[in-house]
């Protein structure tokens, strides 16, 4: 289904930290700095994502199950932010 192309995405990438596996269709990814993925998230397009402080690092917060979160869509949006990161 989809929501495994997106956490295998998420964990195919160089750059990114993804938390365990969700058992609640959540996925919870990273960037290796607090700062990089702040910054990553005000990137992101309002709504396709939310932000949390866990255990000392900044989480960018999927909910895989969301119907309305078209994979490919998320994950050109994930890609843009990260292309515009690495400039």
């Amino acid at each position: 289904g989809s929501e495994m192309c997106i956490r295998d995405r998420l964990q195919e990438h160089p750059d990114i930290i993804v938390f365990n596996k969700p058992t609640t269709g959540v996925i919870l990814w990273r960037l290796h700095s607090n700062n990089q993925t702040k910054e990553l998230f005000s990137l992101l397009p309002d709504g396709s994502a939310s932000f949390i402080d866990y255990k000392d690092h900044f989480w960018i917060r999927n909910v895989a199950a969301n119907p309305l979160a078209d994979v490919e869509v998320l994950w050109e949006n994930i890609e843009r932010a990260l292309k515009t990161l690495k400039r």
